[in-house]
């Protein structure tokens, strides 16, 4: 395993390479946007509202 510090990519010579996103779907072997969804909460990031002209 090796972690590249100025971009945030990885690579692993047994399962491959990737961003931070990736490396927690492998970790916790969920798709992106059940990545995406585990990360908001865990950060304490609010889920994205449609505008009201994206709504329409």
């Amino acid at each position: 395993y090796f972690a590249k510090e100025d971009d945030g990519h990885w690579f692993c010579r047994h399962c491959g390479a990737g961003d931070g996103i990736k490396l927690v779907q492998k970790y916790r072997h969920t798709g992106f946007i059940e990545t995406l969804r585990w990360l908001e909460t865990e950060l304490g990031i609010p889920e994205p509202q449609a505008s009201e002209e994206e709504r329409r």
